[in-house]
């Protein structure tokens, strides 16, 4: 979607399920009772908010494609391309959800002997999580902006201009 021209509408696709999430889990785990559920559902719920906000770009929005059957064929060269692009990816996501299951067990079986219960520092952790995205993705929003104007300036030569780019991100 950013590629396509609609940097503000991918921000609103990542943003508003993560938003979602923080406004509903308080909802969920303490207005309704529903402990660790809720927190899960009030996830997958904003999940889906984010999901189908970028399917309707896909669907309704797009402008550089359009959708067409050759399009979906995988050559050896364009399977062996989104590979070596995608490994270190990949691998990353796998390293964080091993981390966060080890953190979730953690916090499950240490929570349980406390007062508050397994429940509590999990949703916290869910929170927190949910929160630190909604920094995170301020700041990759802001590094990914000022990427077009510091690569055009930097082939132009226009290390002053480089600089201050730099500097006001």
């Amino acid at each position: 979607i950013r590629a396509d021209g609609s940097p503000r509408y991918a921000m609103v696709c990542t943003m508003s399920g993560a938003i979602l999430n923080c406004f509903l889990d308080p909802l969920f785990i303490f207005g309704f009772d529903m402990g660790i559920t809720g927190a899960a559902l009030a996830t997958i719920i904003g999940q889906i908010l984010s999901a189908l906000l970028a399917l309707y770009y896909y669907v309704k929005r797009f402008q550089t494609a359009r959708w067409e059957r050759r399009y979906f064929r995988l050559s050896a060269a364009c399977t062996k391309a989104i590979v070596s692009l995608g490994v270190a990816a990949c691998f990353n996501q796998i390293a964080m959800c091993i981390v966060q299951i080890a953190m979730n067990n953690t916090l499950r079986y240490y929570g349980a002997s406390s007062v508050y219960g397994s429940d509590i520092p999990l949703a916290c952790v869910g929170v927190i999580t949910k929160v630190n995205v909604i920094f995170i993705a301020i700041i990759v929003g802001i590094a990914q902006g000022c990427q077009p104007i510091i690569g055009y300036n930097y082939g132009a030569k226009n290390y002053r201009r480089v600089r201050e780019t730099y500097k006001r991100a």
